[in-house]
């Protein structure tokens, strides 16, 4: 069995014991939005402790706010959350790389050009943060909302506050 074959098993069985309920909300319980990397190593729900319609989850590379901001505003503006973490990695695969040399690799690998895409690298973790949780807070967008930001330690699991000012 294939590894998606076993993903649509696993779905099959999840799904004959799914109970929908009308009650279900788009918005997040804890009015909560967390912005962090898909790295597949981070299990949120368990490292953090959120449940299913707890918080909403925003992956993507890098755990860029900046390529968040789209869902962060519906999550604010339409879906009540009043509070977005920002959560970056050790060891993540964003940090050294530069667009240059990610342009150059999807160049090679399709023969089509993506120079006109920021892959929104970073080289240092700590400022990679302070920079996203100063993007949300200074966009103008985030308005009444508590922006913080945090290291998830792979090595521990442990997650780390990071001060910004």
């Amino acid at each position: 069995m294939t590894d998606l074959e076993k993903i649509i098993a696993t779905n099959a069985e999840y799904a004959k014991s799914y109970v929908d309920t009308e009650n279900k909300s788009p918005n997040p319980r804890k009015r909560l939005a967390i912005v962090t990397c898909m790295d597949a190593w981070i299990h949120d729900a368990a490292a953090l402790g959120t449940n299913l319609g707890d918080a909403h989850i925003i992956r993507n590379a890098g755990g860029s706010a900046k390529e968040a901001l789209r869902s962060l505003l519906i999550s604010q503006h339409f879906l009540d959350t009043n509070r977005v973490m920002v959560i970056k990695h050790t060891r993540c695969g964003m940090i050294g790389p530069t667009n240059e040399g990610i342009r150059a690799t999807v160049k090679k690998n399709t023969g089509t050009s993506a120079d006109h895409i920021d892959f929104l690298p970073f080289d240092e973790l700590v400022q990679a943060v302070v920079d996203d949780v100063l993007f949300l807070r200074n966009s103008g967008f985030m308005s009444k909302i508590d922006i913080t930001g945090h290291i998830f330690v792979l090595e521990e699991g442990e997650l780390k506050s990071v001060p910004v000012k």
